[in-house]
């Protein structure tokens, strides 16, 4: 690394700690956080995700082998027209009688099963999985780990040290809290949609999405059912901003699923039916 190379980083993270907390330069401070993880390498974000996916493994054993094969075939045509350096986009499911989904760093996106009981057509999925892609293309989570990461352990990988910023991750626990702003949500949206017209694949999903939300919060609307949701709520709004910005986008009747999409839905919604019928 030159000397020049240490000194543009070490002005990114002197500008990132000077603009903290700082209303009039957040739109500086924004910029100094995309322009420090443009110099992660992709490396890191993988070795993130593993650390944080390792923490999954229980919700993954609860779910129909099956489940897997099934969520992959109908995202398939969505994902393989998607890179990220090196990276190779997976999808699993997780047990958990939230809906919700969340990606990591390193391309594993996790839909919940709950998620998939309440979806009624694959372009649900198809949306929120082009949603969960996005936050990977933009590193959202790298974005938030750096703002979150103290002044040493960003000074310390400017210098050419990435363990300080990985030791974030040693149990996996601040992937799964983090919280994406709202603009990295709008951001998302705009994104993941760019990726179904760019695949040629339905682009509705995401106003149907929002509506199965907002049956679901009626649903839930007492006890401690109601503190579970609006905790999700706080990672995905389903702001009145984005269901108006998902009521404009084309219907797409003229494109049709291919039959391979539609039966793998079709499977995937028998498997969790029994559940569904319980709850």
């Amino acid at each position: 690394m030159t000397m020049t190379d240490v000194l543009t980083k070490f002005v990114l993270v002197l500008s990132l700690t000077l603009a903290a907390g700082c209303d009039t330069l957040l739109g500086w401070k924004d910029a100094a956080i995309r322009q420090t993880v443009s110099f992660i390498p992709r490396t890191v974000d993988r070795k993130m995700g593993e650390l944080a996916s390792q923490q999954a493994e229980a919700g993954l054993s609860a779910v129909p082998p099956a489940a897997q094969d099934h969520l992959q075939a109908i995202v398939e045509p969505l994902a393989k027209g998607v890179s990220f350096e090196g990276l190779k986009p997976t999808f699993r499911v997780l047990s958990s009688d939230l809906p919700n989904a969340f990606a990591y760093p390193d391309g594993s996106i996790f839909f919940t099963s709950k998620l998939l009981e309440i979806a009624q057509t694959p372009e649900e999925i198809l949306s929120v999985a082009g949603h969960e892609l996005a936050h990977v293309a933009q590193r959202h989570s790298m974005q938030q780990l750096v703002t979150r990461a103290t002044f040493t352990v960003v000074l310390n990988f400017v210098v050419g040290d990435v363990a300080g910023l990985a030791d974030l991750l040693n149990t996996g626990s601040s992937l799964l809290n983090l919280k994406f702003s709202r603009d990295h949500e709008r951001e998302a949206d705009v994104m993941g949609d760019q990726f179904l017209e760019k695949s040629k694949l339905p682009r509705h999903g995401a106003e149907l999405f929002f509506k199965r939300m907002k049956e679901f919060e009626s649903k839930r609307s007492a006890g401690m059912e109601t503190t579970k949701y609006l905790s999700f709520l706080t990672t995905h709004p389903a702001t009145e901003e984005r269901m108006a910005w998902a009521a404009t986008l084309p219907k797409g009747d003229n494109i049709k699923l291919p039959e391979e999409q539609k039966r793998a839905f079709e499977n995937l919604k028998k498997l969790f039916s029994s559940r569904e019928s319980k709850l």
